[in-house]
């Protein structure tokens, strides 16, 4: 035997479950989008970095772009080595790089385009 309340009170726990869900799928599906962008992007930092650090003194700008732009190629960034800004001092560089990355989300056989991200990659170091 159950007990039914007034005014329809049984359904609204099944709705407040319904939004739950909801919820905490949308978060699921934004954080399965979004880390990886930043990941990236912040791996590209630390890689810019690195060979700054490492290799910074000895190479020409044209070769930093060149690494650059392998790093940027393996993580499918939407960039390009042309775009990578290097300055340099008497002790140490600084290397940027501009893009955009979108978040974007398939439906009914259409990609709609959720959100652009304005980001850049910078680096900067002294030479060893």
């Amino acid at each position: 035997m159950s007990a039914r309340k007034p005014g329809g009170e049984r359904g609204k726990g099944r709705y407040s479950t319904l939004a739950l869900v909801v919820l905490l799928v949308v978060i699921g599906w934004l954080g399965y989008k979004l880390v990886p962008i930043y990941y990236y992007h912040l791996d590209l930092q630390n890689q810019v970095a690195q060979v700054i650090r490492d290799q910074g003194a000895v190479l020409a700008d044209e070769e930093i772009r060149r690494i650059v732009g392998k790093i940027i190629t393996s993580y499918g960034i939407p960039a390009e080595e042309r775009d990578v800004t290097i300055e340099r001092g008497q002790a140490g560089m600084r290397v940027e790089l501009p893009y955009r990355e979108r978040l974007t989300v398939e439906l009914v056989g259409r990609t709609w385009s959720i959100f652009d991200f304005q980001l850049v990659a910078s680096a900067e170091g002294r030479y060893r």
